[in-house]
């Protein structure tokens, strides 16, 4: 027991904590020792005058560093008192730190000294004193602290913190002379740097293996691995990633030992495959050097090197099935190769494959993944070697070998992967659409290549076609790699190759046609079965299925780009009017086939040829633009077609709802498609006619309200450059008066025959309406008269007196039927009314406001009234609550809310107005509005509970609050400096504010909360605010403030580290991990060098401090690098008492819990583990032959539901209950998320936390 009564901090027992704890403990301890390293380069270079200084740097070092080691030893033996916890690991840890770090001074030095003062030995002239080899005895000279520090570790059972700064020493050493080596030596990567930079980065992963700790050899290994690209970015270039062959083979070798865990090895070759891909691509063509001698050059060159060190030394571990997925490593690393090393790489990449592919051991997905590494390497090899002419072997062209060799092997091997049922037809497919995404298939229009990846695309097609005989239905979606392969092949070799001048090229004018032709043969037996999802409605329907696209496309592609006028070249003497105009009928035909021309047909059928025919009409319009009878050939082709579709379809009877709802779109989209109308009124007029008929029989009231503002369309896309022809439009135009301009929608857009159309509509609804007595929308026997109001204010001189009549006649319309969903379109009534009047008063000189302010102060008004009304309860006392259900929410008949569709929606038009789109002359008059209409906005997410909404509000806000304070602070006269950055500040307190709500466990609302969310958007705005507050004062005032972003970091992740140990909040003390550190960092060097000096040794051991604290967390386990080796966990940490590992004798356990667990409730359990543990750790008598503890096992809640704590948990909370106060009694807890800790209870009830 300890002594006194000081509360006791909480102790996490539960595995997920621990694990976060070690990655928080292996962050920190990185973290610390790379800002170590650079604190001591940067003391190294800048700070340090006097050589002398190392000899009092190093032999201080090392006294600390001795004197650990004899104070350990002192404690081994007894000698001195015996503290636990987590004292011994951090002063292990530091006599690690200062030991290397006295090794290297003290080397430096004693070189020095025997060059300049004793002239022992002969410096080097050319580089100041310093010779070459003094980079290998600094290697050494850490070697050997390591050493010492690892036997050191061992004999004192040190813990993984001290093990992990083990291992990060070499490599922090080899990180920090990174630069110094190289000043030191002569140009480039000597032999004396290169053998110390692998003894440094060798012994780090020979070390992790000797201290067995699988995390440590997989850190070592992937940092040894990455170094050389890290060294290649400085000025020796791509001679330092000649270092990566021998770690690669270093590597490989280690991993062919059986005792290593399996597991491990392969995790560690992903960092080596990686770093390979990564060096090949930065090293493609430089020489292959090594300590300073050139080895080897192009073509088999650094990359090629690499690929064979990866070849040969991981080989035996491949070979051994300890590395599975190394065989696609290998096929990725193909891809960089050039020449003939290119060549025999493809060579024993491809002998591999075949080898793999036939052993029965292999897996499937090893074989699929070494194919798609092999295609990847096809690809880039493929794009690189696209303009090569060099000749390999003085035999074959490299770009030849690559297009026309390896492309059709490949498609043979996946074709033969398919027949022995490995591949799906899918992958041909995606070969194809590899192929087709090549340099030579999408710039140069290789015909030959393009021609392969067609037939390899269609190839797939045929075997999946062939392979769905017995199957229900086929996922459409496997067919898309080959679909669209076929379509970039046959588009980039046809119409996109063409030039100015055009083409007469048979394969370039018809390739897309005889593509599609294609596609539709082999696809047309598996019509019926191709599908998104059987078990879909929309998704179920074949008409939706992807070969019916791409044909359909494809048709598209060639009647409008491949035979346009400009890809034909006048030379071509064959009717390509004629077949352009039977592409189309094809086309049409196709769809009226797929939509029920000929049979009756699924909804969504005819929902695609209406999509279709809108789509032909719209590009004949625009691209083919045919003369008068090819115009009315194609608009009767598909009136023809329409007409067939609707006759069948009137055969079916009664339709569904969800037949109905499809039908409705149809007619949407017909309705639109009547507007691109290319005779001069045939198409438009006949669609239109057959939408208002059918709509109106079949009760489409939707289209109905949507055909007045289409027939507008019509008249004004008939006197714009669309228009082809006037075949009707002319007669209509030569009608006295009505043939004139109405001034509707301004002067020369809106012709007054469009009138005629609307009365025909009106004429059609009444004489429709005849026959229906009940309609399913009552307000379609009233839209004649909105369909006569709109044709008076066309007739009529000057219709801008007709918006405000109509919109105030629709609104007493609304309200008088009850029906309020005209309320929808009410503020874009009252905008267009608003506008109309505005532009009269302007004209007569009666207000000198611009109509679109006002139109737009009228919009946003009329929102906010409507939503006022609507929440009033004010626009329901109008509505008809026996013909509006609940259900109808377009005419509002929910209940009024301000959380409803139509409550967000009318303040989203309100604060639209105000906010995003005021006018010009509104913000020079109320500069305030966006900052007033934001406040009302941040109360009414505050009083609808919306913390989400709050949490955005704050962008636009500090947004508009900048663009606020230089609108009245900005004096280009007096001062060219503004005060704009005083808008940060918005950021600043919004995230204090939300820090505070965080620290309460509540959000921007007040309402509970965990505090992650609002915590961390909190800091992110805090600091973002104080770093542009920073910038725009200097900027705009000239004072540098940058010393107050660095106190701020500190404060905010300070704040964060106290509350993320104290409260157990992970993501408190990830933010801090980092952030104080370089708060630290940013703070110091603002404040001047030697602060930042100063700044930078203490963020290294704030962030060492901070992974001793995750440790102390709790037991902090790291898997042993052996294959059957076990976890090692590390005792969990109390200051001065420790819970030892090693299994605990029985008798610690008293024998009531044995025996009573069993019997006793949940109620007897608290007690039991309050006194009797404790009683029982207090007195624990050791005994010569420990025993581990047997699982317990207790009801609780009386029923049958038991609990079972096993041995291991027991023992761990034993080790805990031991550091027990008298004035407090343990407590076990589980909390929400599944922790579980251990907590202390005050014997007056009140509970302790840490």
């Amino acid at each position: 027991m300890t002594n006194g009564s000081a509360p006791l901090a909480n102790t996490v027992l539960s595995s997920s904590e621990m694990d976060a704890a070690k990655m928080g403990m292996l962050a920190s301890i990185v973290g610390g020792s790379v800002l170590l390293a650079a604190a001591v380069f940067y003391v190294t270079t800048v700070q340090v005058d006097s050589d002398y200084a190392y000899l009092l740097l190093g032999c201080m070092l090392g006294a600390c560093s001795l004197a650990v080691i004899v104070y350990l030893e002192l404690m081994k033996r007894e000698k001195v008192p015996i503290i636990e916890g987590v004292f011994p690991d951090y002063l292990g840890s530091s006599a690690v730190v200062f030991g290397t770090l006295s090794m290297v001074w003290l080397s430096r030095f004693g070189i020095w000294f025997l060059v300049q003062e004793a002239e022992l030995i002969a410096g080097d002239v050319d580089n100041f004193w310093i010779p070459d080899w003094m980079t290998l005895v600094q290697a050494l000279s850490v070697l050997t602290a390591v050493i010492l520090g690892t036997w050191q570790a061992e004999r004192h059972g040190l813990g993984n913190t001290v093990r992990t700064v083990l291992v990060l020493a070499p490599l922090s050493m080899s990180l920090s002379v990174m630069g110094i080596w190289e000043d030191w030596t002569a140009q480039g990567l000597g032999m004396w740097t290169t053998l110390g930079h692998l003894i440094l980065l060798t012994s780090a992963i020979i070390i992790s293996l000797r201290l067995d700790r699988a995390p440590l050899f997989l850190v070592s290994a992937g940092a040894a691995t990455l170094f050389p690209l890290l060294l290649s970015t400085s000025d020796l270039g791509t001679e330092a990633i000649g270092l990566l062959v021998p770690i690669v083979i270093i590597t490989g070798i280690t991993a062919m030992d059986k005792s290593l865990d399996r597991k491990m090895i392969e995790n560690s070759s992903g960092f080596v495959v990686g770093a390979i891909l990564l060096a090949q691509f930065i090293s493609s063509g430089s020489p292959f050097l090594f300590g300073g001698f050139e080895i080897s050059t192009v073509p088999f060159d650094l990359s090629f090197v690499l690929w064979a060190a990866l070849l040969v030394g991981w080989f035996g571990s491949t070979y051994m099935q300890r590395t599975p997925a190394m065989p696609i490593g290998l096929a990725l690393a193909i891809a960089m190769l050039q020449g003939e090393g290119s060549a025999i790489a493809w060579l024993v990449g491809t002998v591999a494959f075949v080898y793999l592919s036939t052993r029965d051991h292999a897996r499937n997905w090893v074989v699929i993944g070494t194919f798609v590494a092999l295609t990847a390497s096809w690809w880039f090899g493929a794009g690189m070697a696209a303009n090569a002419t060099d000749l390999l072997f003085g035999v074959v062209v490299a770009s030849d070998l690559l297009l026309y060799g390896i492309f059709p092997l490949l498609v043979v091997l996946a074709i033969w992967q398919h027949t022995e049922k490995r591949f799906n037809s899918a992958i041909i497919g995606c070969l194809a659409l590899v192929g087709a995404f090549t340099p030579a298939v999408l710039i140069d229009a290789d015909p030959i290549l393009s021609s392969m990846v067609i037939a390899a695309a269609l190839t797939a097609l045929f075997l999946r076609v062939r392979s769905a005989s017995g199957e229900e239905h086929v996922p459409t979606l496997e067919l898309a790699p080959s679909l669209i392969a076929i379509m970039i092949a046959a588009f980039s070799s046809g119409p996109a190759s063409v030039g100015s001048e055009g083409t007469s090229d048979p394969y370039v004018l018809f390739i897309l046609p005889l593509s599609a032709i294609a596609i539709h043969a082999i696809c047309f037996p598996i019509r019926e079965k191709e599908c998104w999802d059987v078990n879909g409605t929309w998704s179920g329907d074949p008409g939706t299925r992807l070969s019916l696209g791409a044909v359909f496309l494809l048709l598209l592609l060639s009647q409008f780009v491949g035979l346009s006028d400009n890809n034909v070249a006048d030379s071509v003497t064959l009717p390509i009017e004629g077949l352009r105009l039977l592409l189309f009928m094809a086309t049409v035909a196709l769809g009226a086939h797929e939509a029920g021309a000929f049979k009756i047909a699924t909804p969504y059928s005819r929902m695609m040829a209406a999509l279709g025919s809108m789509t032909l009409l719209f590009l004949t319009g625009v691209n083919d633009q045919p003369d008068l009878t090819g115009a009315i050939i194609r608009e009767l082709t598909l009136i023809a077609c329409l007409l067939a579709i609707n006759f069948r379809y009137q055969a079916t009877g009664n339709a569904t709802l969800q037949e109905r709802q499809t039908d409705s779109s149809v007619l949407l989209v017909l309705l639109i498609a009547s507007i691109f109308d290319i005779s001069g009124g045939l198409w438009a007029i006949t669609v239109l006619l057959v939408v208002v008929d059918r709509s109106i029989r079949y009760e489409h009231g939707m289209i109905q309200v949507l055909i007045a503002p289409v027939v507008i369309l019509i008249g004004v896309v008939s006197t714009s450059d669309f228009r082809n022809h006037d075949l009707i439009w002319a007669l209509l135009g030569s009608i006295p008066y009505v043939g004139e301009m109405s001034n509707l929608l301004g002067d020369g857009v809106l012709p007054r025959w469009t009138a005629l159309l609307l009365a025909v509509v009106c004429a059609i609804s009444v004489y429709r309406h005849r026959s229906i007595p009940n309609p399913k929308s009552e307000f379609t026997p009233y839209l004649p008269i909105f369909w006569l109001l709109i044709i008076i204010a066309i007739i009529v001189p000057d219709g801008r007196y007709v918006p405000p009549l109509l919109t105030i006649f629709a609104t007493v319309a609304a309200l008088r039927s009850g029906y309020l969903g005209w309320f929808w379109f009410n503020p874009f009534a009252a905008m267009w009314a608003a506008s109309s009047v505005m532009s009269m008063l302007i004209e007569n000189e009666m207000t000198t406001i611009e109509s679109f302010t006002g139109a737009l102060t009228t919009f946003g008004i009329v929102a906010f009234a409507q939503y006022i009304f609507y929440v009033r309860g004010d626009l329901h006392k109008w509505q008809d609550s026996e013909r509006i259900t609940l259900e109808d929410s377009f005419n509002l008949g929910d209940a009024p809310a301000s959380i409803s569709s139509f409550g967000i929606y009318n303040r989203l038009l309100g604060y639209s107005a105000f906010i995003v789109f005021p006018s010009e002359e509104m913000y020079d008059f109320l500069p305030a509005i966006r900052i007033f209409m934001l406040l009302i906005l941040a109360y009414d997410l505050y009083r609808n509970r919306s913390a989400i909404g709050l949490k955005i509000w704050v962008l636009p806000m500090t947004f508009f609050s900048i663009e606020f304070f230089e609108h009245i602070t900005y004096d280009p006269v007096v001062d060219d400096a503004s005060w704009m950055h005083l808008g940060a500040l918005v950021l600043v307190f919004s995230g204090l504010y939300q820090l505070f709500k965080s620290y309460i466990f509540e959000n921007e609302v007040g309402e509970s909360d965990t505090g992650w969310a609002t915590g961390t958007i909190g800091t992110l705005y805090a600091l973002s605010g104080v770093l542009l507050f920073v910038d725009g004062h200097y900027e705009l005032q000239g004072a540098d403030l940058g010393a107050l972003s660095g106190f701020a970091m500190v404060g905010v992740f300070g704040h964060h580290l106290v509350l993320g140990f104290n409260r157990n909040d992970s993501w408190r003390r990830l933010m801090s991990l980092f952030g104080l550190p370089i708060g630290i960092i940013f703070t110091g060097f603002e404040l001047g060098e030697l602060f930042g000096v100063v700044a930078l040794f203490l963020a290294a051991m704030t962030m060492i401090a901070q992974g001793i604290m995750y440790s102390a967390r709790g037991g902090l386990g790291m898997g042993s690098v052996k294959e059957e080796g076990i976890k090692h966990l590390d005792p969990m940490k109390i200051l001065g008492v420790t819970a030892d590992p090693t299994p605990i004798i029985e008798e610690e356990i008293p024998e009531p819990v044995a025996e009573v667990v069993e019997e006793e409730s949940v109620e007897d359990l608290q007690p039991l583990l309050k006194k009797e543990i404790g009683e029982t750790i207090a007195e624990r008598i050791p005994v010569k032959t420990p025993r581990d503890i047997a699982d317990v096992r207790f009801p609780i809640f009386g029923s049958d539901l038991q609990m079972e704590i096993t041995g291991g948990m027991v023992k761990r909370i034993a080790g805990v209950v031991a550091a027990g106060n008298p004035g407090y009694i343990p407590v076990v807890r589980i909390d929400d998320s599944g922790v579980v800790s251990i907590q202390w209870e005050s014997t007056g009830g009140s509970t302790q936390s840490e």
